[in-house]
């Protein structure tokens, strides 16, 4: 994404191209390190085109002066895949789970959603949970409900909520053959 020939694209660009860019309300790209992954015990999970997605982008924010910030990005990962993930895994129709840490961001045209402690950059970590099933059906489930209500919010031992979450639910369209 720094090299010379990826960013001379922009100057090719026909008017076309140029007139779509500028009516966006935000263009950018991101770069993911894949940190964590998980699948149905079914055996289904890995090429089982997903009827539902639900993601969430993550932030660490970090709550005293001084607090090793690596460690607790480390210890929140952690807690997501020890608690979160596996009660994600109850709900009917899942196939698997992802869990990535951004590693670098481009913006191309106007402004990516960003977090509340910093401006400049979007979320840190991103999750991608899928599952068999139509939304409605997966949403609407017990299991899934527990989920987003049993399970608090990840906080550091007599601390305040130290992570962000922003979640987003997808539906599939289409799929190619």
């Amino acid at each position: 994404m720094q090299s010379q020939a990826y960013k001379d694209l922009r100057l090719k660009a026909s008017d076309n191209e140029r007139q779509v860019v500028g009516n966006l309300e935000m263009l950018n790209r991101r770069v993911y390190e894949l940190l964590y992954s998980s699948k149905s015990e079914a055996g289904d999970g890995g090429e089982k085109a997903a009827k539902f997605m639900y993601v969430v982008h993550m932030q660490v924010m970090g709550s005293k002066e001084g607090t090793d910030r690596a460690g607790q990005e480390s210890h929140f990962i952690d807690w997501y895949t020890s608690t979160r993930i596996p009660l994600l895994v109850q709900v009917p129709g899942y196939l698997r789970s992802r869990v990535y840490r951004l590693a670098e961001h481009t913006e191309l045209a106007g402004r990516a959603p960003t977090t509340s402690i910093n401006e400049n950059t979007p979320y840190k970590f991103l999750a991608i949970h899928e599952w068999s099933m139509d939304g409605a059906v997966v949403v609407d489930s017990s299991e899934f409900k527990m989920c987003m209500t049993d399970a608090e919010p990840w906080k550091m031992e007599g601390e305040e909520v130290v992570a962000e979450m922003e979640d987003r639910l997808f539906a599939l369209y289409k799929v190619f053959e």
